[in-house]
């Protein structure tokens, strides 16, 4: 059931047309100086006519995971464009735990950033801007920085170079398969290239007729039958730890002080190197996100992890869903992670002085500060950190 014809009603209340109007004639600050005050029930709608009435990319930011699902689902059931409303999902792991992300969560993630990346290459006019819910842990988590996520596109006619466009998806992190089932993978029988883009809800099996893309057509991954002729495709990349960034994660990674780890600890690291080292993408790869982007020695590459603050555009819009529960999350996650780093080094599970993968509450605040957020619930937004006595150094 969708509730988006509903959203005409909006028109009729007078303080959001007040509000819609203050959004769209740029007066952030005067409307950041005190919480909005908007019901929890009505938030979801609230920020789906604003969706279709402003035309701008929304950021929705909430404390809890369970909470950005339930509100990504609502927002859902308002919006007139339900596919362009997106959840960044929390990484399946606290920040230090080596615990591969499962394929749901990685694909939820790239969504999501694909969304955002697509949004300033699109030129389609009906097309709704993106809305993004995202959790405390989703948006500290590092990711790639928006220069290095790179959206292909291929259409009917178009001529390609075969080795090429494999050695790409390869170095994007695709991985070949003898049958497609899973998105993020490809495989190529001949003049047929079969692909499951990160960013898509169906694979797509590519025919050549020489160098030429003859033909594109959706397909059932489980029954491998083609189905729906299509013109054109986009396809983002398949991990956040790009494998053509991979070599300098192994040559970062084999700095760290490994001589002091627990030996089967040091052997599973040891093996992770050489396949970094080899280039191409693996389960657990995310792990080492903090190596591919920070220290390169090519200065085109953004030397910093990113966040998704970074993948807004100038006239994107940011809410928050209670002001002050988001920051007491962030605290609660960072002394979390400190102390599971602390516990780690001590038993030889990780190297000293291992980088962190996450934002603190400190940087987020003056990001968030300089995109001018506001406040959907009761609460002023905080800026200053929690108390954090007790954490580990």
């Amino acid at each position: 059931m969708n509730l988006s014809p509903l959203l005409k009603l909006f028109n009729q209340i007078s303080g959001y047309n007040q509000f819609a109007d203050a959004l769209h004639a740029g007066h952030y600050q005067e409307l950041s100086r005190q919480p909005l005050g908007v019901l929890t029930a009505a938030r979801p709608a609230l920020l789906a006519a604003l969706q279709a009435d402003l035309q701008r990319p929304i950021l929705f930011i909430t404390a809890r995971a369970e909470r950005a699902r339930i509100f990504t689902e609502q927002i859902q059931f308002w919006s007139q464009s339900p596919d362009d409303v997106y959840r960044l999902p929390d990484p399946d792991a606290l920040p230090h735990e080596k615990v591969p992300w499962g394929a749901e969560t990685i694909q939820g993630r790239l969504n999501a950033l694909s969304a955002l990346v697509q949004y300033r290459q699109n030129t389609d006019p009906d097309q709704l801007p993106p809305i993004v819910v995202v959790s405390a842990r989703g948006l500290m988590h590092h990711t790639l920085p928006p220069a290095e996520f790179t959206v292909e596109r291929y259409q009917v006619g178009q001529r390609i170079r075969l080795n090429d466009v494999l050695s790409q998806w390869v170095q994007l992190g695709y991985q070949p398969e003898e049958v497609v089932e899973m998105p993020g993978s490809f495989s190529r029988r001949g003049g047929i290239l079969d692909v499951y883009p990160t960013n898509a809800a169906a694979p797509v099996r590519i025919e050549l007729f020489g160098d030429e893309i003859d033909s594109l057509r959706e397909f059932d991954p489980a029954s491998q039958r083609s189905d729906q002729r299509i013109k054109s495709f986009t396809l983002a990349p398949a991990t956040e730890a790009l494998p053509r960034r991979a070599e300098h994660a192994a040559v970062q990674v084999g700095r760290c002080n490994l001589a002091d780890l627990q030996p089967s600890t040091r052997l599973s690291f040891e093996e992770d190197i050489s396949k970094l080292s080899a280039g191409t993408a693996f389960k657990g790869i995310e792990y080492y996100i903090p190596f591919f982007y920070n220290g390169h020695k090519d200065e085109s590459i953004q030397k910093n992890n990113s966040s998704i603050l970074d993948y807004l555009p100038q006239e994107a819009l940011i809410f928050l869903d209670d002001s002050n529960e988001l920051p007491a999350v962030i605290d609660e996650v960072e002394i979390q992670a400190r102390t599971l780093k602390h516990d780690l080094i001590e038993v030889g599970d990780l190297p000293t002085h291992w980088p962190d993968s996450y934002f603190g509450w400190s940087d987020l605040a003056h990001a968030l500060t300089e995109r001018t957020p506001l406040n959907l619930g009761f609460t002023h937004f905080r800026h200053e950190p929690a108390n954090t006595n007790g954490r580990p150094a």
